[in-house]
């Protein structure tokens, strides 16, 4: 039995990062540039977090621990953390400036960067960890002209978002290095 659920998790796992790939969706509006998650994302994220409820209710009585984790953190986080985050979350490019919103709906992480306040842009992408570990890390260092510096965690959105935030930055004169693609 435990064989079998820790195979089924793991083809879950798969199977949600599958489908979560190509996931965003650019909304051009005139001049500004809208990036927001596909609608059937939070659907998905929706109905997974109300069968989780119930199966691990089910399960319980077989694998207690996973059972209870897919009942009461794993199917509730989903309902009402990571769905509702996915509705919300949107990065908006125009000619002036770009803007992200991400993260938990309860509290969620805002950027707003006017071009003409910026000074430097560097792109980077870091791998960190070793094998199995290993995950990519990409972020936005911004140099601002008051001299002031901000590093910007560059997820889904802001990946998808980044050629038009580069182009539109450098028509105003912004210096831009780096890039965010994988090494």
């Amino acid at each position: 039995m435990k064989g079998t659920l820790r195979t089924s998790a793991r083809l879950g796992a798969v199977a949600l990062i599958a489908l979560m790939a190509g996931c965003v969706k650019e909304e051009v509006r005139g001049d500004t540039s809208v990036f927001a998650f596909n609608w059937w994302m939070a659907g998905l994220a929706f109905a997974g977090g109300l069968l989780a409820v119930p199966i691990g209710l089910v399960i319980r009585h077989k694998a207690q621990w996973p059972g209870w984790v897919l009942a009461f953190i794993l199917g509730p986080c989903l309902i009402f953390g990571i769905a509702p985050a996915m509705v919300l979350d949107r990065a908006t490019v125009d000619q002036d400036h770009f803007e992200v919103r991400y993260g938990f709906w309860f509290a969620p992480h805002r950027v707003n960067v006017k071009f003409e306040d910026l000074r430097r842009m560097r792109l980077s992408t870091q791998a960190k960890g070793l094998g199995r570990r290993r995950r990519i890390q990409r972020s936005m260092d911004l140099t601002f002209k008051s001299g002031q510096t901000q590093r910007v965690s560059v997820g889904d959105l802001l990946q998808r978002a980044a050629p038009r935030i580069v182009e539109r930055a450098e028509a105003k004169g912004v210096i831009v290095m780096g890039s965010l693609n994988a090494r």
